[in-house]
């Protein structure tokens, strides 16, 4: 009996502040005594379009969205709370959406999109900017995802960081894209930062197919200092040694790297010795020729 006569009431209202307050008034008794939760939200519509910046309208508004499964009005409603959300919390609520948008609505276009602008408000953002990545990868978006990473790289200030997101471009560039030459610059971004075996790794398989010995004779000798395993760094060592012997002719180089492996790293490598002893003989250094055939002996 009381809801017509607040419509009454509302209707012939001149008073906006009173018409307001019998709206607020109407839309509870539908939202909680009538459980009419349409009949509500019209109404707190109605408050919104006399006071646009009512708070506890688009809060209730935006709670009826919620829970009355439908994710595309809810969007709707969250688009407009983001007009009025302070630049401060518009990155979680454009994340929140973006959620709504892929696992409610499948709409992973609108999803990236609204990533896309939390990202905008706070660059910074580490689970926005994962959250746009792992999208991005998820639904085969590579080239896209590597823009973005190209972007944020560029942009980064932060060293590991840095490193972090060269890497992850240098392993997209070559998984999943195909461009080795990508691949190799994003690990040589990742190198002018810090050594790293990963990226010296790749290099090397690069320079041996491209049979480039003296790049492949540097990369060994950066991964040997870089690796702690003693077993690991006495192989690429003698890998050293024989390749700048064989391939360089570098002799008193690979006599110093098999020296090295035999006075620091393992005394009883024949190995080592029988690589010594060649390259020693080609250097004509009877020192380093004694030192071979002693070891030998």
């Amino acid at each position: 009996e009381a809801i017509p006569l607040i419509e009454k009431r509302i209707d012939a209202s001149t008073d906006q502040k009173g018409k307001l307050e019998d709206l607020h008034r109407l839309a509870s008794l539908f939202l909680d005594k009538l459980d009419d939760a349409e009949r509500a939200r019209a109404t707190y519509e109605r408050i919104l379009a006399f006071s646009r910046n009512d708070e506890t309208a688009l809060d209730r508004v935006e709670r009826i969205d919620e829970r009355s499964g439908r994710p595309e009005r809810l969007l709707l409603t969250l688009e407009r709370r983001a007009e009025r959300t302070p630049a401060s919390e518009k990155a979680a609520l454009y994340q929140r959406m973006a959620s709504i948008a892929e696992t409610e609505l499948s709409d992973l276009d609108r999803a990236a999109e609204y990533l896309g602008q939390a990202i905008e408000h706070a660059p910074e953002d580490e689970n926005a900017i994962q959250a746009l990545c792992d999208l991005l990868e998820r639904d085969d978006r590579y080239e896209q995802l590597l823009e973005l990473l190209q972007e944020l790289a560029a942009r980064e200030g932060q060293p590991q960081r840095r490193v972090q997101l060269y890497a992850r471009i240098a392993r997209l560039s070559a998984e999943w894209l195909g461009d080795e030459e990508g691949a190799a610059e994003a690990w040589q971004e990742v190198l002018q930062i810090r050594e790293d075996v990963e990226a010296l790794q790749f290099l090397r398989n690069r320079a041996e197919r491209q049979d480039d010995p003296e790049q492949l004779a540097e990369i060994l000798k950066r991964m040997a200092a870089l690796v702690s395993d003693a077993d690991q760094k006495r192989e690429l060592l003698l890998e050293l040694g024989k390749l700048l012997y064989w391939q360089l002719d570098r002799f008193g180089d690979a006599v110093a790297v098999f020296r090295t492996i035999l006075d620091e790293i393992d005394p009883s490598c024949d190995a080592a010795v029988e690589e010594m002893l060649t390259a020693s003989e080609a250097t004509g250094d009877r020192r380093d020729l004694a030192d071979a055939l002693e070891g030998k002996l």
